[in-house]
């Protein structure tokens, strides 16, 4: 088992697998989206870092549309007690585009993509958002963190702070 990623065991043989070949622990599986989650606690990393390492892992820092992902990710984290004292924030697959981190929104508002080129959908997840978020502070917010300290709310951070974060892969029943 790889130092610092906390594991749930699953019953399906179908997400994969880390560590050793005979371990039986993985991801946890969320049937409705069909997604395979694992949080990665150790070692902490920024945005950009975090998403590098999902994708050598042949995942994707998670995607919270549509909003059933986004429910079962904020359950899960809010009624597990691995994540019970948690302090900080957990990265997930949104930020701005890079060419304009640092700076302020357009017009037309915030300008969140997550990692598989889709906008944020705001009106579909306004009640995952903290009160008053995102508010894009000092032009410095560049990407969507879980808070913890806030029932896993969303909220607009700054990208090079070093966090827990969430990747995602697809889950096929029946392989």
């Amino acid at each position: 088992m790889t130092p610092g990623w906390i594991y749930f065991r699953v019953t399906s043989a179908s997400c994969p697998k880390f560590g050793s070949a005979s371990s039986n622990e993985s991801y946890v599986i969320d049937r409705v989206s069909v997604t395979c989650y694992r949080v990665v606690t150790s070692p902490k990393l920024t945005w950009l870092a975090s998403r590098d390492a999902c994708t050598n892992n042949n995942e994707r820092l998670t995607v919270l549309e549509p909003v059933e992902k986004a429910r079962f990710i904020q359950f899960f984290l809010n009624t597990n007690t691995a994540f019970f004292g948690f302090t900080g924030s957990f990265a997930v697959g949104a930020s701005r585009p890079q060419a304009v981190w640092n700076t302020s929104w357009p017009a037309s508002g915030p300008d969140f993509i997550w990692v598989n080129g889709q906008a944020v959908n705001y009106d579909a997840t306004a009640t995952f958002w903290y009160v008053n978020r995102p508010n894009n502070a000092q032009n410095k917010d560049n990407v969507v963190g879980l808070k913890t300290n806030k029932n896993f709310t969303w909220e607009d951070l700054g990208e090079s702070e070093e966090r827990v974060y969430i990747c995602e892969r697809a889950y096929y029943p029946g392989n």
